[in-house]
Parts: C-alpha cells; sequence; structure tokens
C-alpha cells in the first residue's frame, strides 16, 4: 500500500494537471500586431493603431520589433512615419508610449532604415511627447548597428547628440563600441573603451559602498 502523502501528491498533481489541459484549449486572445496592422496599411486608421497600442500594455503584452512591421510596405514614406509618430505621441503616458516609440526604433533599424530611427528619436526629444524622452535604451538599436557595419565616426556622433540630451553612454553602450574594436583588432580603441567602462563600475561600486556606509 502506497504512502498516504504519495497518494496526495499524485491527486493534487493531477488536479493541476487537467487545469492546465483545459487551459491549453482556450482559444487564445488576438492581442497581437496582426489585428492592427491591416486596418492601418489599407485604410489609415490610426485611431485603431492607437486603441489597440493602448490595449497591449494594458494586456501585459509588450511591443516588439514586429508590431511596425507594416512599415516594409513599399507605400510607407516620411509622410507616413509623422503619421505614425503623431499617433504615438496620443497614446498612454509612461511605459505605453515609451515602449511604442522605442520599439517602432528598433523595428527600423532592423529594416536598416538607420536615418528614419533617428528622426523618430529626434521628434522624442523635440516634441518632449509627454515627458517621453530618449533615454540611454533608446539608443541601443542605432548604435548596434553602426557599430557593426564599423562606421565608428557615424557612432560617436550619435554619442555626442545623446550628450546634447543630457543622455551618458552606459556599459551596454560602451560594450557596442568594445566589440567593434575587437574585431578590428584596434587594441588602442579597444583598451580605451575598457578603462571608461572599469572607471564606470568603480564609481558604481563606491555610489554602493556609500549606501551601505550611510
Amino acid at each position: 500500500m502506497g504512502h498516504p502523502g504519495a497518494t496526495c501528491m499524485c491527486d493534487a498533481w493531477r488536479g493541476v494537471t487537467n487545469r492546465c489541459h483545459r487551459f491549453a484549449q482556450l482559444p487564445l486572445p488576438q492581442i497581437g500586431p496582426t489585428n492592427f496592422l491591416t486596418p492601418v496599411d489599407l485604410s489609415g486608421d490610426f485611431h485603431a493603431l492607437r486603441d489597440a497600442l493602448n490595449k497591449r500594455i494594458q494586456d501585459n503584452c509588450f511591443n516588439t520589433k514586429s508590431t511596425f512591421d507594416f512599415v516594409i510596405d513599399e507605400t510607407f514614406s516620411s509622410s507616413l512615419l509623422n503619421h505614425l509618430l503623431q499617433t504615438l505621441s496620443t497614446l498612454n503616458r509612461g511605459v505605453t508610449r515609451k515602449n511604442a516609440f522605442d520599439s517602432l526604433i528598433t523595428c527600423l533599424c532592423k529594416l536598416q532604415r538607420v536615418d528614419d530611427a533617428f528622426h523618430v528619436i529626434e521628434y522624442m526629444a523635440r516634441a518632449d511627447v509627454g515627458g517621453c524622452r530618449p533615454s540611454a535604451t533608446t539608443f541601443y538599436p542605432i548604435l548596434n548597428i553602426l557599430t557593426r557595419q564599423k562606421v565608428i565616426d557615424h557612432a560617436r556622433h550619435v554619442v555626442n547628440f545623446m550628450s546634447t540630451l543630457g543622455v551618458n553612454l552606459d556599459l551596454t553602450g560602451h560594450n557596442y563600441f568594445l566589440v567593434a574594436h575587437c574585431y578590428a583588432e584596434d587594441v588602442a580603441a579597444t583598451a580605451g573603451v575598457l578603462k571608461k567602462m572599469g572607471l564606470m563600475l568603480l564609481s558604481a561600486f563606491w555610489d554602493i559602498r556609500c549606501r551601505f556606509d550611510d
């Protein structure tokens, strides 16, 4: 005869398994990008796009680089991009709006549309869309693609632009340059980046230590 505790555990496990099976059979909610891309692409229904993007965050679904896949359409233009930016500016403040802008930038960089991606960042900085200003993470996709393409001078111009906005290059940003210099076998440049990263880590360490000392 088996142990009573083991029997209870088996019964409990079967109950969990049955509930999971029933849950797996439920229809998935249509909260992906495909439920609003077609209306936007065909009719320019930006109100539908705004409502869908707001709902995604409310449903705990963040946007991805695939959310704005309709930008690859041959009819996509700078004018359409500007209309899209105006629509994103009307999204719910906070995470919803910031995530949408950052996702659009990521998508544009994926499509090698770096100039359009930079235009989005300039719009964010110029319009200060509801306090949704560019952060260090906003620049990751552009720095990533420029350093991969070994256009280091262009990447440095982006860093200079970040400085004008009061946005500092963080460890991830420095790492993009580090990898590029390593592949180029530029020892001096690599050492320079490592020194900057080391100083940043040391500064962070002392900040943490000071908090504990207080």
